[in-house]
């Protein structure tokens, strides 16, 4: 860093202090770490506080205002927005490829619907747009990245016509055809997306959950990122949401092929009223406090304390929400600042970098009274949805293991924890869980989707719909 760097980074720090700075209680317990998730890169770029003005709503609130002295624990919710664009004629432009999955198990009907909304797709595309489409199975065919117009429009429609149900599931392959076809007018266009359609697992190529999220996370890193699109009963529901969140993009759960016109609609505004990508939320504790978790986000923890959690890319009236968990411990009455909360990201509609940042500021009390007293109702009710979720994941990957027993078990502790509430937490009738889980089959396979997208939302994961 050179002399004039270090003087406006140094400046910026003061700024930030003297905005955020309370007076501050004691000095950190020491927290074991978990360990870390997911690799994330940290913007080299000074953090300032803009109050909205960079492009994103960012607000902090803590589960209660005051905290007791002593070893206690403290939640933190984090909601990131991006606001409601006002209808434009001329919409952002967009680099699309469309990654359909031809292999035996999209015979007949499924085939059928996924023609018709790629069809739909092509039409709703327009000039200064870009598309590619690639078929797969065990193979690839391509249809080569090109501007929109109407000689573009007819071979797409006679490419997508062409394609029929044959062969294996190369998942891996598809990506690469389509993140190649991107990387040909990538630096020509502020969203370059991947949109990958499958009703099955992978069978061919790379198989494994990890190489296929590394294989995402590579392209994300070069601004291309990923949608995905399950049809049916049969896909791998978490695989598809964990491809989704490394790239950035939305995931799709869809259960009647019906209903993919509707759901690449939606894919394709999302795209094109795109607010801020590369999001990247930082979390520093300050003295006093330490971070336990993020629960339901990968995150990595920096040697100084501070948790990187990387966000899907936000579209117009998007939100995302963490939840962050601390553990305090203060040693004498006062003010305090637990956790400080900057945003980096990048303002797709304005092509500029924004930055957020917030400080979470509450009291010290002696007394326990005092301290119960001033529990936010909305961040506890968070944090209860979160441990439901925690625990249903945990009794669902159970289940998919095939220890049946033991996943009913689970059940039975999350009622006997939260009572009547348990349903209402999580989002789904504990139940219709069980005896869908006996039935086993088309019920079993349903409700394992519908845990996975449930829990997504419990867990503020705002990026998975259901058609």
């Amino acid at each position: 860093m050179n002399r004039t760097h270090l003087i406006l980074a140094s400046a910026f720090a003061l700024v930030f202090a003297a905005l955020f700075a309370p007076r501050l209680v004691a000095a950190p317990a020491l927290v074991s770490s978990p360990p870390e998730r997911v690799a994330a890169k940290l913007p080299t770029r000074p953090i300032v506080a803009t109050n909205g003005a960079s492009g994103l709503d960012l607000t902090v609130r803590p589960s209660q205002t005051k905290v007791q002295v002593g070893d206690r624990k403290l939640y933190v919710k984090v909601d990131l927005g991006a606001p409601h664009l006002e209808r434009r004629a001329e919409r952002l432009p967009v680099n699309l490829a469309v990654a359909i999955d031809r292999s035996g198990s999209m015979k007949g009907d499924k085939m059928l619907q996924a023609h018709r909304a790629a069809h739909a797709l092509v039409d709703a595309l327009r000039p200064g747009d870009r598309l590619a489409l690639v078929a797969f199975d065990d193979s690839m065919a391509t249809l080569p990245s090109a501007p929109i117009d109407a000689d573009t429009a007819k071979r797409a429609h006679a490419f997508i016509d062409g394609i029929t149900d044959r062969g294996s599931t190369n998942m891996s392959g598809a990506l690469a055809a389509a993140y190649a076809q991107l990387a040909v007018a990538a630096r020509d266009y502020r969203v370059s997306r991947a949109v990958l359609l499958s009703d099955g697992q992978p069978t061919v190529g790379l198989t494994s959950p990890e190489a296929l999220t590394q294989s995402v996370e590579r392209a994300r890193q070069q601004h291309l990122t990923t949608s995905t699109f399950g049809v049916g009963l049969d896909f791998n529901a978490p695989l598809m949401r964990d491809l989704a969140n490394a790239g950035a993009g939305a995931t799709s759960f869809i259960e009647n092929a019906a209903n993919l016109g509707e759901a690449f609609s939606a894919e394709l505004e999302g795209a094109s009223q795109l607010v801020a990508r590369e999001v990247m939320v930082l979390l520093t504790p300050q003295p006093g406090s330490a971070i336990e978790d993020v629960p339901g986000h990968d995150f990595r923890r920096q040697p100084d304390g501070t948790v990187a959690v990387r966000l899907y890319d936000l579209s117009a009236g998007q939100t995302a929400q963490l939840l962050v968990r601390l553990s305090t411990h203060y040693t004498e009455g006062g003010t305090a600042q637990p956790l400080q909360v900057h945003v980096d990201f990048t303002n797709v509609q304005r092509n500029t970098h924004g930055l957020e940042a917030k400080a979470v500021g509450i009291s010290v009390v002696d007394d326990a009274e005092t301290a119960a007293a001033s529990v936010d109702p909305v961040v506890d009710e968070m944090v209860r949805r979160v441990d439901v979720s925690d625990r249903l994941v945990e009794a669902q990957s159970a289940y998919q293991s095939g220890d049946t027993t033991r996943a009913l078990g689970m059940l039975d502790d999350i009622r006997g924890l939260f009572g009547s509430s348990a349903d209402a937490l999580a989002g789904e009738d504990l139940a219709n869980v069980e005896s869908s889980w006996k039935a086993g089959g088309s019920a079993a396979a349903r409700m394992d989707q519908n845990l996975t997208r449930k829990t997504m939302k419990n867990f503020g994961q705002n990026n998975a719909m259901s058609y």
